[in-house]
Formats: C-alpha cells, sequence, structure tokens
C-alpha cells in the first residue's frame, strides 16, 4: 500500500502500545483513526489470526505474516537506519 493503513504519524505510539496488551493498543486507535480504517484493521487482525492458525501448512504463523504484513499497515517514516532496525523489532510485536 502506497499509504499504510495505520498513519505514520501514529508510528512511535502505537511502538511504544506495542510493550502493552492488544486490548491497550486498541482503545489508543479506536480513537484516532478514521472508522472505515479502524473497522478494516480489525477484519485484518481476526483474518490473519485465523490464517495463522493454518501454520503447518501454509509456513505463516504469526511472526512470518507479521513480517510481511506489518509495514502496510504501520510504516516508520524515518530515514535513520538504526532507528529503523530497533524499530522493526517492535513492529513484529504490534
Amino acid at each position: 500500500m502506497a499509504i499504510p493503513l495505520i498513519p505514520s504519524e501514529y508510528f512511535d505510539d502505537c511502538i511504544k502500545s506495542s510493550k502493552h496488551p492488544p486490548e491497550e493498543c486498541l482503545n489508543l486507535l479506536k480513537d484516532k483513526l478514521h472508522p472505515d480504517h479502524l473497522k478494516t484493521l480489525m477484519y485484518l487482525a481476526e483474518f490473519f489470526a485465523d490464517l495463522a492458525q493454518y501454520a503447518d501448512k501454509t509456513s505463516m504463523g504469526a511472526s512470518n505474516l507479521a513480517l510481511v504484513i506489518a509495514p502496510n499497515i504501520l510504516r516508520d517514516d524515518s530515514a535513520d537506519p538504526e532507528k529503523l532496525f530497533y524499530n522493526s523489532k517492535h513492529l513484529r510485536i504490534f
């Protein structure tokens, strides 16, 4: 996606919230995201959770799915390689 589902202006908040339970992340986004983006995010979360259950057949468990999908949902616009590397760990959690 040219523009991530979660606008980059919320990137730092999302990374910080990745250290907390998923419910806190969602509560943070509920008040900030456009309702259509939030509905799409919720649908995708359910879809990928279901898909991860077939990891033995697809080799796409939650970690692999996060690695592939996360940049389309949430992206860091930073040009600093150190920051990008540091945040990549948290993106997989988020």
